[in-house]
């Protein structure tokens, strides 16, 4: 990606003119129906899901549906006689991101004993976000406001951990949603496209939704948080997946 300069921060003005048409897509219809239909059946807004394969299920569902999505776009009507993967690089590597994420999912339904084993499995999930997104314009002021809140949000999350090891686990889990927020920003500030501002929104998005998480468990307790964090969780991914919109 070549530099043109350090373009401005993604500002509210940018974000009221998105094309709302590209959440009327009929390839979305699966997700909408699987994100309704576990807030019918398991309530995140009144508590955490039982630990049941029933409830893995659901709740990793409406991230199926968006590789769905990218798959049914991109490939065509014909997708199932299709490699698993489109030939596209980018939409590759979201489709894996958006499949490790699931990992996360079911692991984090034991929210004690398998924590660690979903903090990772969402950590490598931005490892592929980041790996699509590429490069960034590394004299940006975009950078340097993330550097800045990855750094101040450590430091306030870091007082409420006792262990080192979760501490350079945070560390190395912060850096990575950050460092999507960035690369999603300055993506769609160097091509401009309607499907790569849904991309930066959905990465601001999901740093909150893990934030909420992170509050919640090390500093305290926030109301609603499961209904909050699921919100924001599937807002993001959704952002995410619409990214790999192909232009008309």
């Amino acid at each position: 990606m070549k530099q043109k300069g350090a373009p401005p921060s993604l500002g509210y003005l940018e974000i009221m003119k998105i094309n709302r048409d590209l959440l009327k897509h009929p390839n979305l219809v699966p997700f909408y129906g699987c994100f309704i239909l576990y807030y019918i059946l398991y309530r995140p807004f009144v508590d955490y899901p039982p630990l049941t394969l029933m409830a893995v299920l659901f709740k990793c569902l409406p991230i199926w549906s968006l590789v769905y999505y990218i798959k049914a776009t991109t490939q065509g009507p014909q997708w199932y006689r299709k490699p698993f993967l489109p030939d596209d690089y980018y939409c590759q590597n979201i489709i894996v991101g958006l499949l490790c994420s699931s990992v996360g999912d079911a692991l984090l339904l034991s929210r004690v004993t398998l924590f660690i084993f979903g903090l990772l499995a969402f950590a490598v999930a931005h490892v592929f976000y980041n790996i699509a997104m590429g490069p960034a314009p590394l004299q940006t002021k975009n950078r340097d406001l993330y550097i800045l809140g990855g750094m101040v949000c450590f430091l306030v999350i870091q007082e409420g951990i006792d262990s080192f090891i979760m501490k350079g686990l945070v560390l190395m889990y912060i850096s990575l949603i950050f460092s999507v927020g960035w690369r999603a920003t300055s993506r769609y500030q160097y091509y401009k496209t309607d499907a790569l501002l849904y991309g930066s929104i959905g990465g601001l998005i999901f740093i909150f939704s893990d934030l909420i998480i992170a509050v919640d468990k090390w500093r305290f307790g926030i109301p609603a948080s499961q209904f909050l964090v699921m919100t924001s969780y599937y807002t993001g991914q959704l952002g995410i997946a619409l990214s790999c919109t192909p232009p008309k």
